[in-house]
């Protein structure tokens, strides 16, 4: 039998054992360890260039403002988002709940409407 031309199970290529394995490039021509590596001396080069970079965005370009963390705060009671209830709020919600929607309209701290 010979050993040059296998197919493999999986699909019907032929596959010669003489030939090496070969390193993939891209469209570049430059295989993957010289790319990193290339990459990896221009980051080092310009490493303080890319850092003033980035010092200037962040003045230009301010974050979104995010929430204020709790941690420093101590815990109280929230303050209460919702001020007024309508039908559908006690209707869908659960007993437990309902219960507290109503005692808090009737004691005035809550408003309902249809």
């Amino acid at each position: 039998m010979n050993n040059q031309n296998v197919p493999t199970p999986t699909n019907n290529r032929q596959v010669t054992l003489d030939q090496p394995s070969t390193t993939r490039t891209d469209n570049r021509g430059a295989s993957k360890p010289d790319r990193r590596e290339y990459f990896r001396e221009y980051y080092r080069k310009n490493r303080e260039r890319a850092r003033e970079y980035q010092r200037e965005y962040s003045l230009r370009y301010r974050r979104k403002a995010r929430p204020i963390s709790t941690a420093g705060r101590p815990m109280g009671a929230r303050q209460a988002i919702r001020g007024t209830y309508t039908i559908t709020d006690i209707m869908r919600s659960p007993t437990e709940k309902t219960v507290r929607m109503l005692e808090g309209i009737l004691n005035g701290d809550r408003h309902f409407t249809m």
